[in-house]
């Protein structure tokens, strides 16, 4: 008999998570384009943190692509 895997988080816990953490504001329309219109798990998604990282060199911007945002 095959035991369902409780291991892997859900897509909402993942975004519960993604959103305490900043990488995923539900407010946002990029971020709803990125992940809450998207079906896929978030652990395949590819997109850039909604918060910039502290060492940004781009200014800060939600979504920044700059190296150590991305």
């Amino acid at each position: 008999m095959c035991t369902p895997d409780t291991t892997t988080p859900t897509r909402e816990q993942t975004l519960e998570r993604m959103q305490a953490t900043g990488a995923y504001d539900p407010d946002c329309r990029a971020c709803q384009r990125y992940f809450g219109e998207s079906t896929t798990h978030p652990f395949y998604i590819i997109a850039p943190r909604h918060t910039a990282s502290p060492r940004c060199e781009s200014g800060g911007h939600p979504h920044c692509t700059c190296d150590p945002c991305f």
